[in-house]
């Protein structure tokens, strides 16, 4: 397949399963060539992938300008390392597989190379949050409980629910200033409830709780500021601001007014988001205004969580 001009030529790296949504999200993109897929583990995906499929690393990426890196195994630092060493922008679906050492390696490698090295963050983009943004910013405190169904709960996703509510809160604030974090171990060694406690510079304090023993799947957060409480339900896109309206400062309780404002989202697409983001990133040359450390934060927040309730202390 040959290259269309202007268009930018982006591989994808994964199995078959875990890269249609890609593909999909892709298809929309007019200044966008998918020049093939390569699965790290030999899959054939021809009946179902009408896609170019590569033979080797070489080929994709010798084809390519950007990678997506959508392999979810033990691989997947290797798979990192290899393009950012051929001088490809590289967008990261999940690199939970990644040890924190070969994170700050990769992103060594990729300020050395002059790449774009970018992760998937669908947390800051969950819809509600996005619309609320500019309100969330001035917040005092923060309370986010995620109760994950324990009946569908699947090898990761406690990881992945951490991640997501982390990135919320990075989204919409300042550098941390310090993390306490307590775990409650429960008879089953799967089930669990993880509280942290983070403490940022611009004095925000964040409470966050996940659930694993829990029979309904629910997720809320409070974001409480001076005058004003905003409740959101992150699953079903929706909130209420709570508002202290009028003699405010009045130390009459019956002088003061509360006004309730309901919000509701439409709900988005955070991964054209995500992807939007890297390609104008490539297409426009700006590499400066990428942090690829930032863009692991939510990650390395949650890995010094989990290093810090190991066993179930307190810290």
């Amino acid at each position: 397949m040959y290259k269309t001009r202007n268009m930018l030529r982006i591989g994808i790296i994964g199995s078959t399963q875990n890269i249609l949504p890609y593909i999909s999200c892709l298809s929309d993109f007019p200044e966008i060539q998918i020049a093939g897929y390569f699965d790290p583990l030999g899959g054939n995906g021809s009946q179902t992938v009408e896609l170019d499929q590569f033979g080797s690393l070489e080929k994709v990426f010798y084809q390519s300008d950007a990678i997506i890196l959508v392999h979810k195994g033990s691989l997947l630092a290797d798979l990192a390392k290899r393009a950012v060493k051929s001088s490809k922008h590289v967008f990261i679906d999940n690199p939970s597989a990644i040890q924190v050492k070969k994170i700050y390696q990769l992103i060594q490698l990729a300020n050395e190379a002059n790449t774009i090295l970018k992760v998937k963050q669908t947390g800051r983009r969950n819809s509600i949050i996005t619309k609320l943004k500019d309100q969330l910013l001035f917040s005092r405190y923060v309370e986010v409980r995620n109760n994950l169904n324990y009946y569908s709960i699947r090898q990761n996703s406690l990881l992945e629910s951490m991640v997501d509510d982390i990135d919320i809160i990075i989204g919409i604030t300042s550098n941390i200033k310090k993390i306490k974090s307590a775990n409650v171990w429960f008879t089953d060694t799967d089930t669990q409830l993880i509280n942290a406690r983070i403490e940022f510079d611009n004095q925000l304090i964040v409470n966050l709780t996940w659930n694993t023993l829990s029979d309904k799947k629910s997720h809320n957060a409070i974001f409480a500021q001076p005058d004003k409480y905003i409740n959101i339900d992150l699953s079903n896109q929706e909130a209420e601001i709570i508002s202290l309206k009028g003699a405010k400062f009045s130390e009459k309780f019956e002088e003061r007014q509360l006004t309730v404002e309901k919000v509701i989202a439409s709900k988005n697409q955070p991964l054209n988001e995500e992807l939007t983001r890297f390609t104008d990133l490539i297409k426009n040359n700006s590499k400066t205004l990428l942090n690829s450390e930032e863009e692991f934060k939510p990650y390395l927040v949650a890995y010094d969580l989990l290093s810090k309730v190991k066993g179930g202390i307190f810290i």
